[in-house]
């Protein structure tokens, strides 16, 4: 019975030790046992839900996070400047414009599971997003200017630039030997750009191809038709 109590004894002094001042259990004991004052800021930095990559609010993981929330939320925000052109009456294209609005939905929804999933992590993003023709007046005329292939070419190298991003921050997880964070990058954003890319790149090349064959010397064919059926026979499809 004395060696059972003896080894409870040890291992919960040995719990505290190795927890140190810093611990959430060393603030709860201080309180409870009328050591010290409560102290709100101290208290929510030790009893948190933050740990390995979110430990601190300022280190490289969670700047990269919130920089990768506002980069989705303003690549959401071009897309929707590039589908609003097709749905012009001069142009009606619907199947770019519900392809380019699918875009920006998927972006805008993972910035949303990015963002819950660093409140559960214990972290509240600082967001600060402007409209990309605030930030650059230039380039809803670009976008308006820009043909249907060349959108597709913008938004392919949009999903590089963040597949590039999401790499970034995927290596700063593993940096901090949190698995967790690595796992969810990794599944729920990485694995979805490699297909989106795909996607993107099959879209350009299929549809430069089918303008070019249109457009040879001796073909019938008119690219502003070649336009239209793909709008019609592939994109719509895809909604």
């Amino acid at each position: 019975m004395m060696k059972s109590w003896g080894l409870c004894i040890l291992a919960f002094t040995l719990c505290v030790v190795a927890q140190g001042d810093d611990s959430c259990f060393t603030e709860i004991h201080s309180l409870c046992n009328s050591e010290s004052t409560y102290n709100q800021v101290q208290f929510e930095k030790k009893c948190t839900a933050k740990n390995k990559a979110f430990k601190e609010s300022g280190n490289d993981a969670v700047t990269k996070a919130q920089d990768l929330v506002r980069d989705h939320l303003t690549t959401s925000l071009e897309y929707l400047l590039m589908g609003n052109k097709f749905k012009q009456w001069n142009i009606n294209r619907p199947g770019f414009h519900g392809y380019f609005n699918k875009l920006a939905d998927e972006a805008w929804q993972d910035a949303i599971d990015l963002i819950q999933h660093m409140t559960e992590r214990g972290q509240t993003p600082k967001l600060a997003v402007e409209a990309p023709f605030q930030m650059e007046p230039k380039k809803d005329a670009k976008y308006i200017q820009a043909s249907e292939v060349e959108l597709l070419s913008m938004a392919l190298e949009k999903e590089q630039v963040l597949a590039g991003r999401i790499s970034d921050i995927i290596k700063v997880s593993h940096a901090h030997h949190d698995p967790e964070f690595f796992h969810y990058l990794s599944e729920h954003l990485s694995d979805k750009r490699v297909l989106k890319i795909k996607h993107l790149a099959n879209h350009v090349n299929n549809l430069y191809a089918a303008i070019l064959n249109a457009d040879k010397p001796g073909e019938s064919g008119d690219h502003n038709f070649a336009i239209h059926t793909y709008d019609t026979l592939v994109l719509q499809r895809e909604m």
